[in-house]
């Protein structure tokens, strides 16, 4: 069975190997129609991302990767179109990105 959809990458905006481009680029070349860039607690790729799906015919999800501490250990949350703009939204990213 093909995929066609990618709900989880990361670029380089956080640990992912690929800059936000490249990782459309190679979303393309696999046959990917629908991909979601979902950094941990970042959204810095988010623009670059945006513009090489569309001009790759790609269509893109913006997302995020919270990483949250619970009892006995750290939880990941996916979420997928924030408002990336609003200054407190960017504010507790930085307070998480500060805390690792």
């Amino acid at each position: 069975m093909t995929n066609y959809i990618d709900l989880h990458t990361h670029s380089t905006a956080s640990d992912g190997i690929y800059s936000p481009t490249e990782l459309l680029r190679r979303a393309k070349e696999v046959g990917l129609r629908v991909l979601a860039l979902t950094d941990h607690d970042t959204s810095d790729g988010v623009g670059e991302g945006a513009k090489a799906a569309a001009a790759l015919d790609i269509d893109f999800i913006p997302g995020i990767e919270i990483n949250t501490d619970v009892s006995g250990g750290e939880v990941h949350v996916l979420g997928y179109f924030p408002e990336f703009q609003r200054p407190a939204f960017q504010s507790v990213l930085k307070v998480l990105r500060d805390a690792r």
